[in-house]
């Protein structure tokens, strides 16, 4: 799902009629749903190299 958030941002941020408060607005949930996907994978990553986690 938010993968689908991100591409519509993404879609939005490159068309011409879009403000710049909008293009700050959907610049800052972008970088927000970044950093969260980016957590995510990292404690992910963590768990899967765990030894405990392999056995």
């Amino acid at each position: 799902m938010e993968d689908m958030h991100l591409w519509m941002i993404d879609q939005h941020l490159g068309r011409r009629s879009v403000s710049d408060f909008q293009r700050g607005v959907l610049a800052l949930r972008k970088r927000e749903m970044v950093a969260k996907l980016t957590a995510e994978n990292a404690a992910l990553r963590r768990q899967l190299a765990e030894p405990s986690a392999r056995q």
